[in-house]
């Protein structure tokens, strides 16, 4: 989206679509046009298998405290990002029915993994 947000700002012409969720002022949304399309970017800080809960807990505190904040908001913001946190309960779940979605669709559209 970063590379949509300048262009679109400064140059005259007409942005077609983009893939933005919901809430993007930049782009008309693909999902107006195409029912049911749904496409998020997303990112996520993991720690390897059998970490403690206990610092599990503390890097996911820190990092909302640190995502929550105006100036990292706004930054993101730039870069046509939406902070949208998770606690990792939360996380784990979002993971499995994003992992679910893409098997589904991969399946369907006969893409075999390499």
């Amino acid at each position: 989206m970063k590379e949509l947000i300048a262009p679109a700002k400064q140059h005259p012409g007409k942005l077609i679509a983009g893939s933005g969720g919901a809430g993007s002022l930049v782009c008309r949304r693909i999902a107006e046009t195409v029912k049911g399309f749904e496409l998020i970017a997303w990112f996520a800080l993991f720690a390897p298998a059998g970490t403690p809960n206990a610092i599990v807990d503390r890097l996911a505190s820190e990092s909302q405290k640190i995502l929550a904040r105006s100036d990292v908001r706004e930054r993101f913001a730039v870069m046509g990002i939406q902070v949208a946190p998770l606690k990792p309960a939360e996380l784990g779940e979002f993971q499995k029915s994003e992992l679910a979605k893409w098997a589904k669709l991969a399946k369907a559209a006969n893409i075999i993994p390499e």
